[in-house]
């Protein structure tokens, strides 16, 4: 959950999202992970969202920011 709460925050950032809007916005990608096994849900709906921005993400770019969340997570609880 914490890996997709910075991932989702993240994204959020990149979208100029403000209060409110990234709480909400960390809670869609969150439940976006629930739909099916595996990552590829979540990165499909950061990845659509992100479509929007003038400034192109590439999926390469969205899986290693999925990593770099997940490291990010993990240290948490060390």
């Amino acid at each position: 959950g914490r890996r997709n709460k910075y991932f989702g925050e993240w994204a959020a950032e990149k979208l100029n999202k403000k209060d409110q809007e990234i709480e909400n916005y960390v809670n869609e990608v969150m439940r976006s992970d629930l739909k099916e096994p595996g990552d590829m849900d979540l990165i499909g709906k950061v990845q659509k969202d992100l479509d929007s921005l003038n400034d192109k993400i590439s999926i390469e770019e969205i899986k290693s920011k999925l990593d770099e969340c997940f490291e990010k997570a993990k240290k948490d609880f060390l």
